[in-house]
């Protein structure tokens, strides 16, 4: 697990991982019509693939995951 906090969020990182660093991340994916965080398939997909999965924009979704650290 190379990513950390601070680092610009890609579609590669796994969703997991976004939440282990950000848990109010689970707003996000929510927002987007993408539960998850209650999802088992998190724990292996990466963002790409879960946007991919369901039917969503990966370049909106990740602006707004990467705003929760430039908020910050």
């Amino acid at each position: 697990m190379s990513e950390k906090k601070g680092e610009t969020i890609t579609g590669s990182w796994p969703i997991f991982r976004v939440l282990q660093i950000y848990p109010e991340a689970r707003e996000v994916f929510q927002n987007h019509g993408m539960p998850c965080s209650d999802c088992m398939a998190s724990v292996n997909e990466s963002i790409a693939q879960g946007a991919r999965m369901h039917g969503l924009d990966l370049t909106k979704l990740l602006v707004d995951l990467n705003n929760l650290w430039e908020g910050e």
